[in-house]
């Protein structure tokens, strides 16, 4: 066997199994992600592959065959456009061309089929498919562009069949340490701010916020979880279920003393909402977000929110992809990104008030 193809038959699982450490925390490493890893974890991860002779290919495929593709439920939220962002950057490294699909309008009226067409007409090599609020269509068609010889990987989806290379990320955890935060900060009347219950993700942020509750014998009232429906597909319209959201809030006779919203978008617009009303964040109300948006440093005053890590989740998804290209990958690999609360602003202790 030629040094070149014992370089290329060296995966991520290859990797992690000979260093004892998850896959997840290898490619974090690899990918030169910002997620708090050790320091002697990072030296010996990165012994290891050189060790190795680890390495991703320059040109993974024929100049004609460049092209990958990632799919995203809208650009509108800058959640997928960060994911976007560092899917592109680490597959324009490997000189590969990245085409984006928007895919808010073709869903709604069963295009997805028609969208599916259009990707193996395109003899795209490999292709990055993020979140779809319809598992089933989902499934169908990863299978149908597996069957053409596609490379695929699911990113943000819910995954619990290991069929396919995924990317995940554990939400209900995430909004259990969002409400706990609230919590240990001396809140006990907080509010679940939620959009319409379409997809596995969104359930389980209900969940975790429920779990935190139970777990420190706060009463969990119907009333105490906000759902308001955008309509099918319309991302880009979750600022305004947050300020709708903030309304239905302050209707109340008493208000919440803190807020966990859904996602950043909708945390958004919880603020304008209050701020238009006079109310204060976070002296009157406190909001805690959901993703760690760029945009969350921008806002008065800046949102404190639980990290999602939505770049990188884009930069494993492409080291996936490539390594599947390669053909390295002997069997599907899921990974899994762990969430962490991000402090900032919106969120004030009860404690130092008291004292």
């Amino acid at each position: 066997m030629s040094d070149t193809s014992a370089r290329n038959s060296v995966t991520i699982r290859d990797l992690a199994k000979a260093c004892g450490f998850s896959p997840a925390t290898v490619s974090r490493v690899l990918s030169n992600s910002d997620y708090p890893v050790r320091q002697q974890v990072r030296e010996i991860i990165l012994k290891t592959a050189r060790e190795m002779n680890y390495t991703v290919p320059r040109e993974p495929c024929g100049a004609k065959d460049s092209e990958v593709a990632i799919l995203v439920p809208t650009i509108a939220n800058p959640f997928y456009a960060s994911m976007i962002e560092g899917f592109e950057s680490s597959m324009v490294r490997e000189n590969m061309s990245v085409v984006v699909y928007d895919t808010s309008t073709g869903f709604p009226r069963g295009g997805y089929d028609r969208i599916i067409r259009s990707l193996l007409a395109k003899k795209f090599r490999g292709i990055v498919i993020s979140a779809s609020n319809n598992n089933a269509m989902l499934d169908r068609g990863a299978e149908e562009l597996i069957q053409h010889g596609v490379k695929v990987v699911l990113a943000d989806c819910p995954q619990s069949n290991n069929r396919f290379n995924c990317i995940s990320y554990n939400y209900e955890k995430g909004a259990f340490l969002g409400t706990r935060y609230l919590i240990e900060q001396g809140h006990h009347h907080i509010v679940y701010a939620g959009l319409k219950v379409d997809r596995e993700s969104r359930r389980l942020r209900i969940l975790g916020f429920q779990r935190a509750m139970e777990a420190y014998h706060l009463p969990i009232q119907k009333e105490n979880v906000l759902l308001h429906d955008i309509g099918d597909y319309e991302e880009g319209s979750q600022l305004e279920s947050g300020e709708r959201l903030a309304q239905q809030i302050m209707a109340r006779s008493t208000y919440p003393s803190a807020v966990m919203a859904i996602n950043d978008m909708v945390a958004f617009g919880l603020l304008r909402g209050f701020q238009r009303s006079g109310l204060r964040v976070p002296e009157d109300i406190s909001v805690i977000g959901f993703d760690d948006s760029p945009y969350s440093v921008m806002t008065s005053p800046p949102l404190t929110t639980v990290c999602v890590q939505s770049t990188q989740m884009g930069h494993m998804a492409a080291m996936l992809l490539l390594d599947d290209i390669r053909g390295t990958c002997n069997r599907p690999m899921c990974l899994s990104l762990e969430p962490y609360i991000v402090e900032r602003n919106t969120v004030q202790s009860l404690h130092e008030t008291k004292a």
